[in-house]
């Protein structure tokens, strides 16, 4: 069973969760820069674009340009 599916953009392939909502930059991004007590980005960094990202995702449903799911 492949927990994974493979994404490709500019830069190459890298493996995604299969169940995940993003995608490879997203996936690098959190392989790269990893959140929490020991990490290298301040949680209140983190939790500034989970807000940015909400706002977006909801501008963009309502625009018709995201499905509502």
């Amino acid at each position: 069973m492949n927990l994974f599916r493979i994404e490709k953009d500019t830069i190459g392939e890298v493996n995604v969760p299969k169940e995940a909502l993003w995608g490879p930059q997203t996936e690098r991004s959190r392989n790269n820069f990893k959140i929490g007590p020991k990490a290298s980005m301040p949680m209140e960094v983190v939790k500034a674009f989970a807000v940015l990202k909400k706002a977006a995702a909801f501008t963009n449903a309502e625009l018709g340009c995201l499905d509502a799911q």
